[in-house]
């Protein structure tokens, strides 16, 4: 077997803490339990940089409530895709407390809408991943982007105040095209370069996080004050572009996967 190489490993570990704190579990109990879960080890010197990492990869973006960059990572695995329509929906249920149905109506409803399917599966939980696992993945794959993307504008609606003492906070400078594309909510990831300078930048970042903290962006249009703040997923490292449209770069770089807006409050306000 193979092991992990550098790159794979630094992925990891920039992505298991912010992954940990969207879950509300400390780091170390996280990656213990999700190598465990998902492969049935203890250690990542036991992980394969196959198949393992992409699943390890996978899970982390789905916990982050990514669904679109865990599609990503589970290529050729139907089991998997289906598993990551069915949480991405639960969540989605869980964000919306006017919805009296459950994830598998809420399945059902989207694939009814989208008219890509000549056929519904049934909603009974104990049949439903078996009947959903009988479409054509890239049907599969088309629904979870839908569902990924419901699931971005539901969290775009939310603004959340936070203190500072709440927060770790990285500055960032931005272009007016990105600044205006973000701000508007149409842009929903930012890029840096994988450079040694970004690398350390972001790890101290991320380490310094108080745990239940956030990761909070605060972006300025130009060398002006900033006055854009934007709760953080987290940030990884990714291999391959996606998004060119939005300005991601070709070859190993870091993603930053911006969830919500946040209005900064004072410590001392009651």
């Amino acid at each position: 077997m193979k092991t992990l190489t550098p790159l794979q490993r630094k992925a990891l570990f920039m992505g298991i803490r912010p992954a940990a704190i969207e879950v509300g579990e400390d780091p170390e109990a996280y990656r213990l339990r999700i190598l465990k879960e998902e492969l049935g080890v203890e250690h990542l010197g036991e992980v394969s940089r196959n198949g393992g990492f992409d699943k390890l990869m996978s899970r982390i973006w789905a916990d982050r409530g990514d669904y679109e960059r865990a599609l990503s990572y589970s290529k050729g695995s139907s089991v998997r895709l289906v598993h990551l329509i069915v949480d991405a929906a639960k969540k989605i249920v869980a964000a919306s407390p006017d919805y009296d149905g459950n994830a598998y109506h809420y399945i059902v409803g989207v694939m009814a809408q989208s008219k890509m399917f000549d056929t519904l599966p049934g909603t009974e939980p104990a049949d439903f991943v078996h009947a959903l696992g009988q479409y054509k993945e890239e049907q599969l794959k088309r629904l979870l982007v839908m569902l990924n993307a419901y699931l971005g504008r539901i969290r775009k609606r939310e603004m959340v105040e936070l203190k500072p003492s709440e927060c770790s906070i990285l500055p960032l400078v931005l272009k007016g095209k990105w600044y205006d594309m973000i701000a508007s909510g149409e842009k929903t990831e930012e890029y840096r370069a994988d450079t040694p300078y970004w690398h350390n930048r972001f790890s101290n970042w991320v380490m310094n996080l108080p745990f239940d903290g956030h990761l909070v962006i605060a972006f300025s249009r130009g060398y002006r004050k900033p006055d854009l703040f934007i709760e953080a997923c987290g940030i990884n490292i990714y291999p391959n572009r996606q998004h060119p449209d939005w300005g991601e770069p070709t070859g190993s770089h870091y993603v930053i996967a911006l969830k919500r807006r946040v209005q900064l409050i004072d410590d001392m306000k009651v």
